[in-house]
């Protein structure tokens, strides 16, 4: 209560450490960034992404106003407190890349998308996208 739109809920620091801030519109913020263990012991099942150029094409990037919200008795409350942002709708990912969407009750939860995991399906329709430029360059070559 009382706090504004871009009040911070919690900070952690000292002058000695890094901060760590949450603010009431639900952002994290870090003097330097979020990570995430990466280590190839951590991993198993591996196998080649299998999304690329076409499940990029698949998606439509939108520009929207999102709310903040929060769910009461199975029903969405909107709160009133709109930002204007870039993005997907994660019913429209998870049709395409279910494992980038994280799955929820709707009836108690919102679908949440984690978009630095698109990292890797970008990165391999890079690849598909310089492979076929090297065939088209050798074909106009030859």
């Amino acid at each position: 209560a009382g706090v504004g739109a871009d009040g911070n809920l919690f900070c952690m620091s000292t002058a000695s450490t890094t901060r760590f801030i949450f603010d009431k519109e639900g952002s994290g913020h870090a003097d330097v960034e979020w990570v995430a263990f990466s280590d190839q012991r951590l991993k198993s099942n591996a196998a080649p992404c299998p999304y690329g150029i076409n499940a990029v094409v698949a998606l439509t990037p939108r520009i929207f106003d999102k709310e903040s919200a929060y769910i009461e008795g199975g029903q969405v409350v909107l709160e009133g407190n709109k930002r204007r942002m870039l993005g997907f709708y994660a019913q429209d990912v998870i049709a395409q890349m279910p494992e980038l969407v994280k799955q929820v009750d709707t009836s108690t939860s919102f679908y949440s998308l984690d978009y630095g995991r698109f990292t890797p399906v970008l990165w391999k329709a890079v690849q598909e996208l310089h492979a076929r430029l090297e065939a088209a360059e050798r074909s106009i070559a030859a």
